[in-house]
């Protein structure tokens, strides 16, 4: 038998918000399985699921697929390679603050100076590419220092007048 999305139920410990499913009462009449679907008092069962449990179950439907093993190879580039660069160099396999709200903090602060880096040297990249660029079409005109030569001032010596 189909369920069908019900409504939104909060839960209150949690503060989350949870999709309830359920079949429609008419549907389920003749069905063998009703007595494991109702109880004694005729009341049908809900099933609550997380409210991203849509994406869960068509990811869940794509496993084995080619789209699923590219999928896959890019996350094991991208992500768990971020992973191992925040582990090794932001010291993230070790959390140092207590409490969610703080180590949630910690990782995000680490996430963002990671960015950070990964924009300048985007940025520094791409000027280095027009820098090379420019020099091909404009080049640098030549310079040549000169010797700086500091002036020389005579002691005053007491007793002579100019």
């Amino acid at each position: 038998m189909p369920l069908t999305y019900h409504r939104l139920n909060c839960n209150k410990s949690t503060g989350k918000y949870l999709r309830c499913y359920q079949t429609e009462g008419n549907t389920c009449v003749h069905c063998p399985n009703r007595p494991t679907c109702f109880d004694k008092s005729g009341i049908r069962r809900r099933i609550l699921a997380g409210s991203c449990y849509p994406a869960f179950y068509r990811g869940h439907q794509r496993v084995g697929t080619p789209e699923f093993y590219s999928m896959m190879r890019l996350r094991k580039i991208w992500a768990e390679g971020s992973f191992s660069v925040l582990k090794r160099e932001h010291c993230i396999s070790k959390i140092r603050k207590r409490g969610i709200s703080a180590a949630t903090e910690e990782c995000l602060l680490a996430v963002m100076a990671l960015n950070l880096k990964r924009m300048v040297r985007a940025i520094f990249n791409k000027l280095k590419i027009q820098f090379m660029w420019a020099e091909e079409v404009f080049p640098r005109p030549s310079f040549s220092f000169c010797q700086q030569v500091q002036t020389l001032t005579a002691p005053k010596v007491a007793g002579l007048r100019r």
